[in-house]
């Protein structure tokens, strides 16, 4: 298990965004909560934390807005949302059959 776990990593660029936070949120009894924030530098971001896998996860520039859905799994991902009403553009690599994002943004 530790061996799986030490190839999971989430990282990407904020196109239009050169520092901040951005947010990785989980899927829990039927809502998003937020496990880990990373420091947007220089509009890239590397989140640190493992989470379980597979399983829905949400990045989102504000919390309290509805996250871009991803289905992380055992891999090194990289996305590169766009900025605007949260991110209404994206692209995804190293994310296979599982592990598609889901341009669903909430509305500001």
């Amino acid at each position: 298990m530790a061996a799986s776990a030490q190839s999971f990593g989430l990282s990407g660029t904020v196109n239009g965004v050169k520092d901040g936070k951005v947010y990785l949120q989980q899927f829990q009894n039927k809502m998003f909560t937020t496990i880990d924030s990373a420091v947007i530098e220089n509009g890239r971001f590397t989140f640190r934390t493992k989470p379980v896998l597979p399983e829905l996860y949400g990045i989102t520039l504000n919390p309290a807005k509805s996250p871009y859905f991803l289905f992380l799994e055992n891999s090194k991902i990289e996305v590169t949302p766009g900025y605007g009403a949260v991110f209404p553009e994206y692209d995804r690599k190293g994310i296979e059959s599982a592990g598609s994002v889901y341009g669903l943004a909430g509305k500001q």
